[in-house]
C-alpha cells in the first residue's frame, strides 16, 4: 500500500486446468475501488489470450484459463 493510499497486489493460482475459472480472495480487500485486474498463464506457448479475469470487485477476482493445458497464471490488480 503506497502513502497515496493506492494498493497492488499480485499472487499466482498453481496447476489452474483447462478451462476452469478460480475465485481468488485478495489478501487485502480495496477499501473504495478495484481499477483493474490482469493476468497471465504460464502454459501459453503461442501468446494467447485466452487466460483472463473474467469478473472482479473490491474482494475476489475470478480467474478464467482458456489455455489447452494446465498452468500456472499470475494475476495483478489494482486499486484504492
Amino acid at each position: 500500500k503506497l502513502p497515496s493510499g493506492l494498493i497492488m497486489q499480485w499472487g499466482v493460482v498453481i496447476n489452474q486446468s483447462s478451462g476452469n475459472t478460480t475465485t481468488v480472495t485478495l489478501p487485502i480487500a480495496f477499501p473504495s475501488a478495484i481499477v483493474g485486474a490482469w493476468c497471465n498463464n504460464t502454459a501459453s506457448n503461442n501468446g494467447s489470450t485466452n487466460t483472463r479475469i473474467t469478473s472482479i470487485n473490491t474482494t475476489q477476482i475470478n480467474v478464467y484459463n482458456g489455455e489447452s493445458s494446465s498452468g500456472n497464471n499470475y494475476w495483478f490488480a489494482i486499486g484504492y
